[in-house]
């Protein structure tokens, strides 16, 4: 059993020659479940609480979604439509990690990718740890929003592998 998890994605700002940089996206902390996101596949929301039982340690956030949480073929996509001014950067901040259930799945490499307006813009990649404290990475990238008035960013599972 693998799982990913997103968290703080509610870190999605104008770019910083923007005079400023609000926060655009509803519900980047996942502290009210799914509210302003699409969710299909194996998704889930969870907190480091609920995860205790299977991973040490505590993610520092209240909520995260959770890609891949049992042994489907990597099918879990999570999105959000925000309102965007055609050709302002963005800046897309969010954290990112694997956890395994037993320090022998930490071999397993898992990944995610972040698509704007259905382009992948970015991709990383994560080796599991069973320590949920231990697991998450920063990551940022900027994007210039197209013609139209709204932007679709798109979070999706692409790990090779389901389970160990």
């Amino acid at each position: 059993m693998r799982k990913l998890i997103l968290a703080g994605v509610a870190a999605m700002t104008l770019g910083a020659a923007s005079a400023h940089a609000d926060t655009i996206l509803v519900n980047g902390d996942f502290e009210n479940a799914f509210t302003g996101w699409t969710n299909t596949g194996d998704v889930a929301i969870y907190d480091s609480s609920s995860y205790g039982r299977l991973s040490g340690g505590d993610t520092t956030t209240n909520s995260f979604a959770t890609f891949g949480r049992t042994d489907v073929s990597s099918n879990g996509v999570l999105s959000q439509t925000i309102a965007t001014d055609v050709g302002q950067i963005y800046n897309l901040s969010f954290s990112y990690g694997a956890v395994g259930p037993d320090a022998s799945f930490t071999a397993a490499m898992q990944s995610i990718s972040v698509a704007i307006d259905g382009v992948t813009q970015f991709g990383t990649s994560a080796f599991s740890t069973n320590n949920l404290g231990a697991a998450l990475a920063d990551y940022t990238f900027s994007f210039t929003a197209g013609a139209g008035t709204s932007t679709l960013i798109t979070f999706s599972d692409t790990s090779a592998t389901t389970a160990e």
